[in-house]
């Protein structure tokens, strides 16, 4: 009988190659043998579609793969892969591809879009490497659906954008600070009440710097206090909005303005 795995060479190599036997001849379970059905196993329950690449047609495919793309085995082993990216990124595709059936190697990670089955096009991210196979280098990809990372991403951006809009537009000095009290955002009308107007680099003192010295320790006291404000409900942080606080506004001119500031902490990916 015949039958197929991947291995490794005396030289690190991987390899994937055709294993022979007589029909007379009882099998024995060597341990590469073992070590090359665990791995083939492994790879075929990834989470991440795999494709195995040899003169540009496919060799192997995982069920994630079949999954993400919507063939089945049957339908996609030995057809030509190129039909699989976008007519976008196809001549992208090939060169990366072609790269490394010529031996290149890198760590890279790419972007690329591809086709479903249906039709439908689906953003990916691709890690590419060379292996041997029959004595041959051949292409070997994983690949990750990122279509609604993506789409997530764009909607928090425009959040984002929005809320700055919003911001900008306010009559009320509007600021964020990081956890060390390092202002990494404030509108307009912030940067004018503390007569930063024209000044970019605001953001590399400390707020308290902007306000009056007796103010200072109180300040940095109320903000390390805001920043441990905070509640865990089902297992999520959530803020407590702190007291308004009266200081005093010290401008670079010199010049005084007495503030109120309502402040709370902001939660990120459940972290202050």
């Amino acid at each position: 009988g015949v039958g197929r795995g991947w291995g490794r060479g005396g030289d690190g190599e991987s390899r994937w190659g055709g294993v022979g036997g007589g029909a007379d001849r009882k099998p024995v379970e060597h341990p590469e043998n073992v070590n090359s059905d665990l791995y083939k196993k492994m790879v075929d329950n990834s989470i991440d579609a795999v494709m195995l690449i040899q003169n540009r047609q496919i060799l192997f495919v995982n069920k994630a793969f079949c999954k993400l793309f919507g063939y089945t085995k049957r339908e996609i082993i030995e057809s030509d892969f190129s039909l699989l990216p976008d007519i976008q990124d196809r001549e992208r595709m090939m060169t990366l591809y072609e790269r490394r059936i010529n031996g290149e190697r890198d760590t890279h990670s790419y972007t690329f879009r591809f086709v479903h089955k249906s039709g439908e096009c689906i953003l990916t991210e691709l890690n590419a490497s060379t292996i041997e196979v029959n004595g041959k280098n051949a292409f070997l990809a994983s690949i990750r659906d990122i279509t609604e990372n993506v789409r997530i991403q764009q909607a928090l951006q425009r959040c984002e954008s929005k809320y700055h809009e919003l911001a900008e537009m306010l009559p009320l000095a509007v600021y964020e600070l990081s956890v060390d009290g390092i202002p990494t955002y404030m509108n307009q009308t912030g940067l004018k009440l503390l007569g930063l107007l024209g000044q970019p680099d605001y953001w590399h003192k400390p707020a308290t710097a902007y306000f009056k010295l007796s103010d200072q320790a109180l300040m940095a006291a109320t903000l390390a206090d805001q920043s441990r404000r905070v509640i865990r409900r089902n297992g999520k942080l959530e803020p407590i909005a702190a007291a308004p606080m009266e200081y005093t506004v010290c401008r670079p001119d010199g010049t005084e303005v007495p503030v109120i500031i309502y402040g709370t902490s902001i939660i990120e990916n459940n972290r202050i």
